[in-house]
């Protein structure tokens, strides 16, 4: 039996292949402006469990990569995925999102205007067939395809048992660059992170500029300081 891959998104095209191995995207859009869209790409991964700090990260890395003309990958799940998605968009930036299900069961439904408007200035690609439901077992095979469209991958928070560190062994099997953000020692939603950085699978990021100056990317992203108070000792 074939398994279907398909994709709609850039302009509002819509694009569906039945390939028996691999991954297609072709047909109503044109291949360079798939090779426009993932030109660049980096994939901002996480666990369901969303701290606060994790979300500042994740709007931190995703401002500058989508500022700085680089697409951003993610899984349209909700969290760190989300928050990468909308805060491209927000920049005028390009974003794929890889669905877990079928384009008829968008999941979570609380993303389902965030699909749609991805459907419209970017890109949305599964590999189910329309009527599939999602399936827990659907979303560390679909971050196969996240590793496999992106030039670099960062993991900005995970445990242990993280579904993120499934992406991790896609990266390393395909060689792409890995990088994952620091966490406290203590930090049980940190702890997958520090793990894969100790042990040298993905390289220590804290600055976007650290991934950026891989790609060969100038960071254009200049945040602007405002009400900036200074202690009596600064002063």
């Amino acid at each position: 039996a074939k398994s279907y891959e398909m994709a709609k998104g850039i302009g509002g095209h819509k694009v569906n292949t039945a390939s028996s191995n691999g991954l297609g995207v072709n047909t109503d859009v044109s291949k360079q402006q798939i090779k426009d869209l993932k030109a660049t790409a980096s994939r901002m991964g996480a666990t369901g469990n969303i701290t606060t700090g994790n979300i500042q990260n994740a709007e931190k890395f995703a401002r500058a990569f989508a500022t700085s003309g680089v697409t951003v990958v993610s899984g349209l799940a909700d969290g760190v995925d989300a928050i990468a998605h909308r805060t491209a968009l927000e920049c005028g930036g390009k974003t794929i999102a890889i669905m877990g299900s079928g384009f008829e069961h968008i999941y979570p439904k609380g993303n389902y205007n965030l699909e749609r408007e991805i459907e419209q200035k970017g890109l949305v690609i599964t590999e189910y067939k329309p009527t599939d439901l999602p399936s827990p077992w659907h979303y560390p095979v679909r971050n196969r395809i996240i590793a496999g469209l992106s030039n670099a991958v960062l993991i900005t928070e995970a445990s242990s048992k993280s579904g993120s560190l499934y992406t991790r062994d896609y990266c390393l099997e395909y060689g792409v660059d890995l990088y994952a953000i620091p966490g406290e020692i203590t930090n049980f939603s940190s702890a997958g992170c520090n793990m894969i950085i100790k042990s040298c699978q993905a390289s220590l990021a804290t600055t976007a500029d650290d991934i950026l100056e891989r790609l060969n990317v100038v960071n254009k992203y200049n945040p602007v300081v405002r009400n900036l108070q200074l202690s009596f000792d600064e002063q």
